[in-house]
């Protein structure tokens, strides 16, 4: 895993841990790649894992990904890249190389225009505003929706609310804390297409 700061929140000494066989290492811009590059299977594949949101260096790991896949030692080896969805909106890396390496993102939630409720919304909205929705649109629909949910639910137990853009699972966070939605979705960049790959 690459992340440029280290987060302590990552790794909890509790018993809801579970430490497997998946090493951590942590690097910054400038680092040898040469140790890495050891750690390296030519079998398996090498999940590299970027947890950043800085877009120079998510560019910077993910070149030497690119220059690694390409070099005499790797050219046969099998890498993905996983991290946040910022991964997928950067201009920085051709899609070519994010399709290359089945790229997979965390997301609180993206539009997908495709489907049935996104273009009731749409045209509900239109008829109603004169205008097509914006992002934020869909986003203060699904809050409205899901609170009403909680707050008012038709049924005696509350269900998850699948929204537009983002889905919203409450859960208690702790015995003398509030509820936080969480809910996410998992996405896999194959074919040059965003596929979701979990329904929560």
């Amino acid at each position: 895993m690459f992340s440029n700061a280290y987060n302590d929140t990552l790794f909890l000494n509790d018993s809801t841990v579970i430490n497997d066989s998946i090493e951590s290492i942590g690097i910054k811009r400038g680092d040898n790649f040469h140790y890495i590059q050891k750690k390296l299977s030519k079998r398996d594949t090498n999940l590299i894992v970027i947890a950043a949101y800085d877009i120079p260096f998510m560019t910077y790991v993910f070149n030497k990904v690119i220059e690694l896949s390409n070099s005499e030692n790797f050219y046969k080896s099998d890498f993905a890249i996983a991290g946040f969805d910022g991964l997928f909106h950067m201009n920085t890396i051709d899609d070519l190389y994010k399709n290359k390496f089945r790229l997979q993102f965390v997301s609180k939630g993206m539009i997908d225009y495709s489907t049935d409720k996104v273009e009731i919304f749409t045209k509900r909205y239109n008829k109603l505003f004169k205008m097509e929705p914006v992002k934020s649109s869909f986003i203060g629909y699904d809050i409205v929706m899901s609170i009403i949910n909680q707050v008012y639910p038709i049924e005696d137990t509350i269900i998850p609310y699948n929204g537009i853009f983002n889905n919203v699972t409450f859960e208690n966070i702790g015995p003398n804390s509030g509820y936080e939605n969480k809910s996410v979705k998992l996405y896999r960049y194959k074919d040059y297409k965003i596929h979701q790959i979990n329904n929560n």
